[in-house]
Parts: structure tokens; C-alpha cells; sequence
């Protein structure tokens, strides 16, 4: 197979509208890929690739950053796995395309979204029971990632309030009001449930 490096390069940094809307048109799909790449590309453009026949066309568009939501949720029902795929990997998609992803039938996809960390805990939660040992185990591998990036929040709150008062005199707050203790029990629930499913 043979490139046109010279189509490619100018689909990747051409910055005129004209000419941008013409390689969108081209039949050859290393250079709509190349556009889709194209940080100058106008909106209308990207919508038409979204919708490209081919579907490393589409993967491409689907991680492409700032991608509107209307183009992720179609994207996120695209009929190629690949594709749906790349749009379970992005941290921006929201909970609404969260939860169409999480009732999607490939095991690949799901294992991406389980592995998300901008998935809220609801749909993580859901994933973890999944019947899937490697779905269920990213699902809760995340939510104790989630856990313990909160407790060590709540830990350099305490250690601020600490040195403030130790330093300058700041007044303490009440320390209990930060409830520390309770994230540490979900923490090492969230633990134990990891080694029950590594044990089976």
C-alpha cells in the first residue's frame, strides 16, 4: 500500500476550511485519519468524519480531545468495538455515556470503563460484581485508586491544619468533622473484597 505522505501532511496542518473540507471527502482514509488528528479542524467537519464509513476513521475522531457530547454519544453506540472502546477510555464522557457503556456486551469495553478513573462509583460499583473476574477486579482496583486518593486528601488536610497551627497559631478545626475514620473502614473493605476475588 502506498501513502500520500504530501495529502497527509497537509490534512494534519492545512488551516483553511476549503481545503479541510475537501480531504474530509477523500477516498483515502489515512488522510481523513490524518484530519481527524488536525487540531484546526472546524466542528461541522469532525461531525461529518464521526460518521465516516470507515472505522479507524471514527476510532481516530474518538480521541480527539474537547469532543463535543452529541459526537460521543453516538460514538459511544458505534457499531465497531474499537471504536466504542476509545470512547470508554476518555475521563470526560460523563455519567450519561458511562452508563450506556457499562451495558455494553463486549468484554474489552467494559474492562476499559471499569478501568476509568473519571467513572463515577455508581457504575463502578455495578462493574464490580460483573461475572467477569478481569472486569470485576479493574472495577474495584478503581474504586480503591478513587478511596485512597481521598484519604490521602483528607490526610494533607489534617497535616495542614497541623503545621498552620503550629506555625502561625491557627485556630484547629474539630478534626472529627473530616471523618478520616470512615473513609479508612470503606478503604479496607474495598481491600478485603480484592483478596476474596484474587482468591478465587
Amino acid at each position: 500500500m502506498s501513502y500520500n505522505y504530501e495529502k497527509i501532511a497537509r490534512a494534519r496542518e492545512s488551516t483553511s476550511e476549503d481545503e479541510l473540507l475537501n480531504l474530509s471527502q477523500d477516498s483515502d482514509k489515512f488522510v481523513r485519519i490524518a484530519l481527524a488528528r488536525n487540531k484546526n479542524i472546524p466542528l461541522f467537519i469532525l461531525e461529518n468524519l464521526s460518521r465516516d464509513e470507515d472505522a479507524d476513521v471514527r476510532y481516530y475522531v474518538a480521541g480527539v480531545i474537547h469532543l463535543p457530547t452529541s459526537i460521543l454519544e453516538r460514538l459511544s453506540k458505534d457499531e465497531a468495538v474499537s471504536v466504542r472502546w476509545m470512547v470508554a477510555q476518555r475521563e470526560d464522557i460523563g455519567e450519561e455515556i458511562g452508563e450506556v457503556l457499562s451495558r455494553d456486551r463486549n468484554g474489552d469495553v467494559l474492562i476499559a470503563l471499569a478501568s476509568n478513573i473519571g467513572i463515577g462509583e455508581r457504575i463502578l460499583e455495578r462493574l464490580s460484581g460483573d461475572r467477569d473476574y478481569e472486569i470485576r477486579k479493574r472495577a474495584i482496583d478503581n474504586i480503591n485508586n478513587k478511596r485512597m486518593r481521598e484519604i490521602m486528601k483528607v490526610e494533607r488536610e489534617l497535616e495542614d491544619i497541623y503545621w498552620r497551627e503550629v506555625y502561625y497559631g491557627a485556630e484547629i478545626a474539630d478534626l472529627e468533622e473530616l471523618s478520616w475514620r470512615d473513609w479508612m473502614d470503606d478503604f479496607i473493605e474495598i481491600k478485603e473484597k480484592i483478596i476474596s476475588i484474587d482468591g478465587k
